[in-house]
């Protein structure tokens, strides 16, 4: 469950997300009545839940990518651009965190909000930015762990082969 904790939260916030939109279009065409910022509402729980959807297709694996190199080189050689590439991304996750945090700290310190009728502080709604990154890096490193064993198993299958 709670390997799952992400793309569940993800899936009812977009659920969410649909529920306001379609209860905003039935209440218009059958009542002539609209709710108030719901439009705001969804949109952020929409991009809430992508963050928490990219995070919790990190940790499944099931992210897009090119693995045409993967064909052309050795597993070993695979194994080391992927190790390199989780440490770029981990890089870039860790700015994302980063940056999110100054974010959330000048939305504080200016006191801003969405516009509209609806309210929302903006460190609310940005919140989600350092909480993805540190998402992104969490399972990225778990990633790099992995893979730095999968180097070194190779590395002592190499040294074990190489020996007999």
């Amino acid at each position: 469950m709670r390997n799952r904790i992400e793309g569940i939260l993800a899936g009812l916030l977009l659920i969410g997300a649909v529920a306001l939109v379609l209860a905003e279009i039935l209440l218009r065409t059958l009542l002539s009545y609209s709710l108030i910022g719901v439009d705001g509402i969804a949109s952020i729980l929409v991009i809430w839940s992508t963050f928490l959807g990219a995070s919790y297709a990190l940790h499944r694996n099931m992210h897009v990518r090119v693995d045409l190199l993967h064909y052309c080189v050795s597993p070993r050689i695979a194994l080391a651009l992927d190790t390199l590439v989780t440490v770029a991304c981990l890089i870039i996750a860790m700015t994302l965190t980063w940056s999110g945090v100054l974010l959330i700290d000048e939305a504080l310190m200016l006191g801003e909000t969405t516009m509209g009728f609806v309210r929302i502080p903006m460190w609310a709604v940005q919140s989600i930015m350092p909480l993805a990154g540190a998402l992104f890096a969490l399972r990225l490193a778990q990633r790099l762990v992995l893979q730095l064993q999968g180097i070194r198993q190779q590395e002592e299958e190499d040294i074990h082969v190489g020996g007999t």
